[in-house]
């Protein structure tokens, strides 16, 4: 079986070629026990969702430093909420679906 930073960037590649989401942005998390893996800043934007296992962060749940690191997108602050608030909780994806989109903006 692929390790977590591989399934990490699999599922990011596949959910870009599907359209399930943009270049705008998003994150795809996971943890494993107490450790957090997320996919870094600009993930769609200069990574174009072809990360690599190299690419994907990964560290203590509890890491207050999460907040300072140069590659910690600004919504990782949610991702690291829900695993604290809710400790059932093993994967978070936040995306921009193509479909879903024009719905929005149309409110």
């Amino acid at each position: 079986m692929a390790s977590l930073p591989e399934q990490i960037a699999q599922i990011g590649r596949r959910m870009s070629e599907r359209r399930l989401t943009d270049m705008s942005g998003g994150n795809i998390s996971a943890r494993e026990g107490d450790t957090l893996y997320i996919t870094p800043k600009y993930s769609g934007s200069r990574y174009h969702w072809q990360l690599t296992p190299q690419d994907i962060l990964s560290g203590p749940l509890t890491l207050d430093d999460w907040l300072h690191h140069p590659r910690f997108s600004r919504e990782g602050k949610a991702h690291l909420l829900i695993y604290q608030t809710f400790p059932n909780v093993q994967a978070v994806i936040h995306a921009h679906p193509f479909h879903v989109l024009p719905f929005c903006s149309l409110s």
